[in-house]
């Protein structure tokens, strides 16, 4: 019984520590980009995904190029190409 508790302290500290993770990651990014203008931060890799509409593949190489999360590379994204600046 005590390591049924055990394992669900674990688990609730790794999805913690996850999510404060990603929380330093987004600030981080944020941080190098205080007027908002992230077409800098987007690669080359990135850009050729979106211009040949593999928009999951180009969320995937942009969540490594910044170590951002998914819900939040995903709206990063998705606001840069909305305002077209790729």
């Amino acid at each position: 019984m005590y390591w049924f508790i055990i394992m669900c302290v674990v688990v609730t500290l790794a999805g913690a520590i996850s999510i404060k993770r990603n929380k330093v990651a987004k600030l981080r990014f944020l941080e190098q980009y205080p007027d908002g203008n992230y077409e800098s931060s987007i690669s080359g890799a990135v850009k050729n995904f979106i211009h040949n509409g593999q928009r999951i593949q180009a969320l995937k190489q942009f969540r490594r190029d910044t170590g951002l999360g998914l819900k939040d590379s995903k709206e990063l994204l998705e606001s840069i190409i909305q305002k077209k600046e790729i």
